[in-house]
């Protein structure tokens, strides 16, 4: 329910077996009512269209929902190696794109670019920076 001078408006909410939450009546303060959690990434989906209905004397709006939860959805350690990967690619792009640049624009970098590749070439990288990997390049020392 709403506070008083505004029109109450009650969710009637529909559950099926997937999205069903846990029960917490046996820790509710209402006894007489049933009290889910909602699953993780859960949305509610409105189902119909609201309808008017006396509730205890009084006039409410009540609207019929569902919950869906979302059980496709990635975890946070699969986010951030998704992410991770998505960076480390990124780089290796980058780095592809300065040397063909510096080939372009420079015939001496052809010369350059034969002693091998910039992500190949270990501990002696044309970066100077002492790094094996891109990766190396993205954690701090």
């Amino acid at each position: 329910y709403a506070g008083d001078g505004v029109q109450p408006m009650i969710f009637e909410i529909s559950v099926g077996q997937v999205d069903r939450g846990a029960s917490l009546s046996w820790i509710s303060q209402y006894a007489d009512e049933e009290e889910i959690l909602f699953p993780p990434l859960s949305n509610l989906e409105v189902t119909g269209d609201p309808k008017m209905d006396v509730v205890d004397g009084v006039v409410a709006t009540v609207i019929p929902i569902r919950i869906n939860a979302n059980t496709r959805c990635l975890t946070l350690d699969e986010l951030k190696s998704r992410r991770k990967t998505l960076h480390l690619d990124m780089f290796v792009n980058i780095l592809d794109e300065i040397e063909r640049d510096l080939i372009e624009k420079q015939p001496a970098a052809v010369e350059i670019a034969k002693l091998g590749d910039l992500k190949k070439r270990g501990k002696e990288s044309s970066l100077g920076l002492g790094m094996s990997s891109p990766e190396d390049a993205l954690v701090p020392s």
